[in-house]
């Protein structure tokens, strides 16, 4: 389980292990909170391609999926 500061979550880099897509590394770009201010979601944008998709945040404590920083 990674363990990470939801508070420090925006401009976070990560690496994708769990081989979804053809990018590997990312960066966090936008956070979605809802009406009481708690995260709901997070855009990730992909080294290189800038391309974006948007995860849960709860999928980054993944360590089969996600691990903080860049590998």
């Amino acid at each position: 389980m990674n363990t990470f500061n939801p508070n420090k979550l925006r401009m976070s880099k990560w690496t994708n292990v769990g081989g979804t897509g053809s990018h590997k590394h990312y960066v966090v770009t936008d956070i979605s909170m809802d009406e009481e201010g708690a995260i709901e979601s997070c855009t990730m944008e992909a080294v290189g391609s800038h391309q974006e998709r948007t995860v849960e945040w709860q999928e980054l404590y993944d360590n089969r999926r996600w691990k903080s920083g860049w590998e």
